[in-house]
């Protein structure tokens, strides 16, 4: 299973464990590389949106609020989208 987070980060499903990956150039080709690994796809879900927070551009409380309920709810559309996958 492969889950797009954005045009550069996915998570991706292998047979032990899942991956968050990046995209990244390799030999001026366009490569999918692991950088993390997880038991469980909560717990990549969980740290790519972290991640997320961590580098969105805000500056004060009140944009950091704003950049948690945006990544929110992006989130939350993934997870909605992924649940309807096979419908």
């Amino acid at each position: 299973m492969i889950i797009p987070i954005d045009e550069t980060i996915r998570i991706k499903g292998v047979e032990r464990c899942w991956q968050l990956q990046k995209l990244k150039t390799v030999k001026g080709e366009l490569k999918w590389k692991p950088y993390k690994y997880f038991n469980t796809v909560a717990l990549a879900l969980r740290e790519a949106a972290q991640r997320e927070i961590r580098i969105f551009p805000t500056e004060g409380l009140a944009e950091a609020i704003e950049a948690c309920n945006l990544v929110t709810l992006k989130y939350a559309k993934i997870f909605d989208d992924v649940g309807h996958e096979g419908t």
